[in-house]
């Protein structure tokens, strides 16, 4: 066990604090891509939403800034679902 200030890593990769808490390393966070899964499920939730409102909105009443919010929304999804999937395609699999 190897002390670096208020952290000790252990043999597995998980270090305990002084009080006995287990941290998550990195490498985990990393293996499991776990940000960008959370902010393409907050892309795509925001996304839904937007359209949701899009559609309660009544046909007389709806007007260019509106159209193009929705349309700015469905954009930002389209291309960070694009360059995520690129990224996936060229991550190591091996591992």
């Amino acid at each position: 066990m190897h002390g670096i200030g208020r952290i000790y890593f252990l043999q597995n990769g998980y270090s305990l604090n002084k009080i006995g808490e287990c941290d998550i390393p990195a490498t985990i966070i990393d293996r499991y891509k776990i940000f960008p899964r959370i902010m393409m499920g907050v892309v795509t939730l925001l996304t839904y939403q937007a359209v949701h409102w899009f559609m309660t909105i009544p046909h007389d009443q709806v007007n260019m800034y509106n159209t193009s919010l929705v349309s700015v929304c469905m954009g930002a999804l389209t291309g960070s679902f694009g360059m995520w999937l690129n990224k996936e395609t060229k991550t190591d699999r091996g591992n």
